[in-house]
Order: structure tokens, then C-alpha cells, then sequence
């Protein structure tokens, strides 16, 4: 541990989705507010990132834990969050919504495979609705490896993440070191099979507590950090009947019917 963590409460960062929870198998638990399978997924998120907060807690029972909700119609049932935690929601600022340097480490629980991935259950990058893919700097990308990219731009690694058995493999790809745990394994987009909520959450507090346990003994690990050097050229590809404009507003330029290029030598001018 370094020794910035031994003079104080070590903090850690949980970037929340609701798309790779275990029991989370259609759109419809993740788009409608009023639905009651949505208000069920939003109970079953809780109870994974609860099972996250726990195992950073089993690791170090100093820990200050703050918890993103990252889910664009609202994710995580504030109501039930673990006590010892703190929750951001409204509208960030800036991408990094909160994290910065103070943070000891970033973890994802509930998280989905990019757009497209073959038999990923709902999978998308920020929109399932607009986006078929981004590229940054040439190299295809989801939401799991921009947030990534941003946490290691601040110096914060990511050390977790749980979801579906497709995210896992996108995670361990971008990070070797990373520590993962699947909540189920895709068939196909609205198709997978789960563990029980139990089950799931009982692994993800045996993981995250091995992560952070991990970490404390190896701060310097290269694989933790990645990194991609500006300028930045962010390619998004939308779908076809998409809507281009509010794109342009960000700063993009149209190329061709569907393709929106950002250019920028900070992470933080993209939209990711």
C-alpha cells in the first residue's frame, strides 16, 4: 500500500451499469421507468454493488466507497445502497463525474459487452438506439474501455469488473490484470444464462475483495494503467435513421451519411 492510502481512508470508485446484472435480460428492464421489471433489475443492481461495497470492505474496513450510478434512465435503487456508501447522480459536469485523483481504484459491476459483440445480451456503446460503433485512435472501443482510459488519465486503475461472460473477455483483453467475475452467459442479444442473484452476488464480494487484497500488494502494476497518447481521433459510426445533430452540437463533424469524427488532445473533449 502506498503511502498515501497508510495516512488515509483509502476511497474507491463503483461505476454502476444494469445491463450485465444477473436476472437482467430484456430492454425493457433497462428502459422504462415505470415498468416493474425495470424497478426489479434496479433492486437486483443494488444488491450486486452492495455485494461489491462489502468486499471492499472485507479488504480494508477503512474504505470510503462513492458509487456512480452510470446508467442513462437510472440504474441502482438508491433506496437500498449500502449505508457506508455515497451515490453521485444528476448530470456530470465533466466525463470523469467525480473521480479523480484522491480515488485508490475504479470498479464496473453490471457491465455490458460493446456494440455488436456477437451473443453479448445487451449490448451497446452509450446508446443502443444511435450507435453501432466507436473507434478511438483506430482501435474499436466500448463504454468499458473509454471509462477505463479516462480513470487512467486522472492516475486511477481499474481493478474490477462483473457482467456478462462477453464483457469479461472485453475487459480482460483491455486489461490483463484486471479481476473479473460473470453473472451469466450470453446467447444472444436478449437470450442468457444466469446465476442466481445469490450466487452472483456472493462472487462478486469474493472478487472484489481478492481485487483489492491484489491491488494493496502490487500498486505499480503496469497492466492497470493503459494508456493512449493524444491527439485523439474518436469515430462514431451511428445506426442507420440515427439522428446526426446533437452529435455535431458535441463538437463532431459529419463524414459521409453516418460517420461523426472528434479530434482532440484531451480525453475529456470526447464524448465518452
Amino acid at each position: 500500500m502506498n503511502k498515501k492510502s497508510k495516512t488515509r481512508e483509502p476511497k474507491f470508485y463503483i461505476l454502476t451499469d444494469l445491463e450485465g446484472v444477473a436476472g437482467v435480460s430484456s430492454w425493457s428492464q433497462t428502459r422504462e421507468p415505470s415498468n416493474v421489471n425495470k424497478m426489479i433489475a434496479m433492486d437486483l443492481l443494488a444488491g450486486e454493488v452492495n455485494a461489491a461495497i462489502r468486499g471492499i470492505l472485507d479488504a480494508d474496513s477503512r474504505a470510503i466507497v462513492h458509487v456512480l450510478d452510470g446508467h442513462g434512465y437510472l440504474g441502482v435503487n438508491s433506496n437500498q445502497l449500502h449505508p457506508k456508501a455515497s451515490l453521485f447522480l444528476g448530470r456530470p459536469p465533466t466525463p470523469l463525474a467525480g473521480l479523480d485523483a484522491s480515488f485508490r481504484a475504479m470498479l464496473f459491476v453490471g457491465q455490458h459487452a460493446m456494440a455488436g459483440v456477437l451473443d453479448a445480451p445487451l449490448c451497446h456503446t452509450y446508446s443502443s438506439r444511435e450507435v453501432k460503433s466507436f473507434h478511438l485512435n483506430g482501435e474499436e472501443i466500448g463504454e468499458f474501455g473509454c471509462r477505463t482510459l479516462l480513470a487512467a488519465s486522472v492516475g486511477v486503475p481499474v481493478i474490477f469488473l462483473s457482467g456478462d461472460d462477453k464483457a469479461a473477455a472485453e475487459a480482460k483483453a483491455f486489461l490483463p490484470d484486471i479481476h473479473t467475475v460473470t453473472t451469466k452467459a450470453g446467447g444472444g442479444v436478449e437470450w442468457a444464462l444466469h446465476l442466481s442473484p445469490a450466487k452472483s452476488r456472493d462472487r462478486i464480494r469474493t472478487g472484489v475483495r481478492r481485487a483489492v487484497q491484489d491491488l494493496n500488494h502490487r500498486p505499480g502494476s503496469r497492466n492497470l494503467l493503459p494508456s493512449k497518447k493524444p491527439p485523439y481521433v474518436l469515430i462514431v459510426t451511428l445506426l442507420p435513421g440515427a439522428a446526426s445533430k446533437p452529435w455535431l452540437k458535441r463538437g463532431g463533424r459529419l463524414k459521409g451519411r453516418n460517420r461523426i469524427i472528434f479530434q482532440s488532445n484531451s480525453l475529456l473533449d470526447l464524448p465518452i
